[in-house]
């Protein structure tokens, strides 16, 4: 009888353990975004719970629009969630901010729906808004100028 009941547990277990999903989380942030997203938290309820955002800009910010994203290797990521939090950031002041974004039930659910054994959720910044009125978006062209042009080649004389 316990050698069955045993037996069937690890039945139950093994078929639970074959449907799991796992889901990995991380950032995303552009390289001319002026925020920079670090020391993130996940709870049993949120997949990012908080976060610690640093302002790498000379501005102060005002508020953040944060996205999440559902990915798996060989398919594009699907915005899962996203939310709209006020902070005021000061230029170089790192901030721990409450998000609750990513809920764990719809995390798993999408995953599973979309048959997904590995995913990766991504929270990145979506648009940042400062204090004097202005804006970045990510969806904004990037413009290069660099501080320092490159001197212009001279051809090599003929011989």
């Amino acid at each position: 009888m316990r050698r069955s009941l045993l037996a069937l547990a690890a039945l139950l277990f093994g078929s639970v353990w074959a449907h799991a999903q796992h889901i990995y989380f991380t950032t995303l942030v552009p390289a001319n975004c002026p925020i920079v997203i670090g020391a993130l938290t996940h709870s049993k309820d949120f997949g990012f719970q908080a976060a610690v955002f640093y302002n790498d800009s000379d501005q102060t910010v005002e508020s953040l629009h944060l996205k999440v994203t559902l990915s798996s290797p060989g398919r594009e990521g699907q915005v899962v969630d996203s939310g709209h939090i006020y902070i005021s950031i000061e230029p170089g002041e790192r901030k721990a901010q409450d998000v609750f974004l990513g809920r764990m039930q719809s995390l798993n659910q999408r995953a599973k729906y979309d048959h997904m054994e590995v995913a990766r959720a991504t929270i990145s910044v979506e648009s940042v808004e400062f204090a004097d009125g202005s804006h970045w978006s990510a969806d904004a062209p990037v413009n290069f100028e660099p501080t320092d042009p490159l001197p212009s080649i001279r051809p090599f004389p003929p011989r």
